[in-house]
């Protein structure tokens, strides 16, 4: 910037004006996945993640509970973290041997998602009849999951190539300041 170098960030928000960037809106991804469970009457969603650490999980995380508040409904109480319960598997199989497992659970990426499913199948549970499961990311291996995970598609292909429109428009118009964009 202090070059004069046009450039746009891409998935990276900023509060600065000056600065460029194409992002999706994670949030307001997690609240439809939130929202879809919430649909189907589930109220005891879980989910796991890493909030301290990853800003995406953040915003994840604020999505879920919008979706709550949105419904009337209390704030989300199944929010395992890292920090205060430890890795997810050793987690979700202490809960299930208490008894306290939720029967929905809202992935922050589809690899949680996965990664629960193991500990579920370990412990004789089917998907979806005894658990839901709705995730983030679409990545590819989800779709073999068995059986194929519910999940929210994010648009990193489209944000890429915004991000390169986006570029190309500031070259040909410098005088525009900056854009802030979300897919």
């Amino acid at each position: 910037a202090a070059a004069g170098i046009p450039h746009v960030f891409v998935n990276r928000v900023f509060s600065d004006p000056r600065r460029s960037f194409v992002s999706v809106d994670l949030r307001r991804a997690a609240h439809d996945a939130v929202a879809h469970l919430l649909s189907l009457g589930y109220a005891d969603i879980g989910t796991w993640g890493r909030p301290a650490d990853y800003r995406i999980d953040r915003e994840k995380l604020a999505g879920m509970r919008d979706a709550f508040e949105e419904r009337g409904l209390p704030p989300p109480s199944k929010v395992f973290t890292y920090e205060t319960d430890g890795d997810l598997e050793p987690a979700a199989r202490r809960l299930l041997a208490e008894g306290r497992f939720p029967k929905a659970w809202f992935g922050l990426s589809d690899t949680h998602l996965m990664r629960l499913g193991v500990v579920f199948r370990e412990a004789g549970l089917r998907v979806p009849e005894d658990v839901a499961l709705v995730g983030m990311d679409d990545q590819e291996p989800s779709r073999f999951f068995s059986p194929p995970l519910t999940t929210v598609r994010i648009p990193f292909r489209q944000a890429g190539t915004s991000a390169v429109d986006v570029l190309l428009g500031m070259i040909e118009h410098p005088a525009q300041e900056s854009i802030h964009m979300y897919l």
